[in-house]
């Protein structure tokens, strides 16, 4: 007679001891449940049922309005999504040295926690892991991250990113994120209000969601290096007024700029990239082009489009009259323009003159009051 035997993992069913319901796989206990009407701080137990906590599953303190502080212990390895979904009494979390992955929107809705400090085994931060985090100023990131899923820390107040010195994959400051290996920004959730934000050079990409509900960001500098804006990049930033887009840009991703509600303005210096679906939805702009560049139409994406082209006319009213210097400008119909003029070409330094917009026969007339009082100076037309 022979006797075949099968080796099973150990596995039970639901179980509860004091305010946690588990369940046991392989000799090691998964959180599935807890006391929703629990207050206070809460050290998570490292044991259940004589076994290592190692995992807390997805929605276990779901709505815990109670929860004031909680300390996760290092057996743990994943935190599940939504494993902390709405608390918002929490101040403080403190993630153990066990875990690895961070599950999709595990503290969404965590409006009291003021930082949180990834540990050096953290591999994985998913999907707005700490989305709507309004009150979350300080992230610590260790060595160990390789993935930060889309609009992380999306809504938060952000003003630093700290990384470990030999996380190769990160670098943080003044509120940024940035992937190394892509030159890519990942974050930027600017909520100070009336803030002016210039992405450095050498950024290729700016990824989904970067400034996605960026609310209080009213300008943003995008320098020439920028290739890529991607999905939702700028959705909902309802205080920007107007962007300039650089020369080398392919591709902007789909709602880039949804719900931007203030923006009147979009100047594209390259030629048309190509376009996402809702990339302008909710957005009352007008999209202005360089003379020669490619692909432009009297609409873009459905938003009307002006070739931007203002010329100096050298006519009869260019030069002195009535001991003024002036000139007129000609172009397209309703076109804004800016002059700015220096006594210095070599100094670099511009002074705003007049910010104004041609008319319907698409011209506009220039003089300068203190022109008759200066010994040289030089004009140029600008970009409002």
């Amino acid at each position: 007679m022979r006797i075949a035997l099968f080796l099973l993992p150990l596995t039970s069913n639901a179980l509860t001891e004091g305010d946690y319901t588990y369940t046991i796989s392989d000799e090691q206990a998964i959180i599935t449940g807890f006391n929703s009407s629990y207050s206070g701080p809460l050290s998570i137990t490292n044991t259940l049922g004589g076994y290592p906590v190692t995992s807390i599953q997805g929605l276990v303190f779901v709505h815990c309005d109670g929860l004031t502080a909680v300390t996760i212990p290092n057996s743990v390895g994943m935190i599940g999504d939504l494993a902390f979904y709405f608390c918002p009494h929490m101040t403080n979390v403190v993630i153990g040295s066990g875990v690895t992955n961070i599950g999709n929107f595990a503290f969404i809705g965590g409006e009291r926690l003021t930082s949180v400090n990834l540990p050096d085994s953290v591999a994985t931060v998913g999907d707005g892991a700490f989305v709507g985090c309004s009150s979350m100023t300080n992230v610590v990131i260790g060595r160990s991250v390789n993935s930060i899923g889309e609009g992380a820390f999306s809504s938060s107040a952000l003003t630093a990113f700290s990384v470990s010195e030999d996380n190769s994959h990160y670098s943080g400051r003044d509120g940024i994120l940035f992937n190394k290996e892509q030159t890519a920004l990942l974050q930027y959730p600017c909520r100070r209000p009336g803030s002016h934000y210039t992405i450095p050079s050498g950024v290729t990409v700016i990824a989904d969601s970067a400034f996605r509900s960026c609310e209080a960001l009213v300008g943003i500098t995008i320098p020439d290096s920028v290739i890529n804006i991607g999905y939702n990049a700028f959705s909902h930033c309802r205080s920007l007024t107007s962007l300039t887009i650089p020369c080398d840009i392919t591709s902007i991703g789909d709602n880039a700029f949804y719900y931007c509600t203030s923006m009147t303005r979009l100047f594209f210096k390259g030629h048309a990239p190509t376009l996402g679906q809702q990339v302008f939805d909710y957005v009352p702009a007008t999209v202005y082009y360089l003379p020669g560049r490619t692909n432009w139409g009297t609409t873009y994406g459905d938003r009307p489009a002006l070739c931007w082209n203002p010329t100096v006319q050298k006519d009869a009213a260019f030069g002195f009259t009535e001991n003024r210097f002036g000139f007129n400008i000609t172009g397209t119909a309703s076109i804004p323009v800016a002059v700015e003029a220096t006594t210095n070409l070599v100094s670099g330094v511009w002074m705003p003159l007049t910010n104004a917009t041609l008319g319907a026969s698409g011209s506009l007339s220039f003089t300068d009051p203190a022109s008759s009082s200066l010994p040289a100076r030089f004009y140029r037309i600008v970009w409002p």
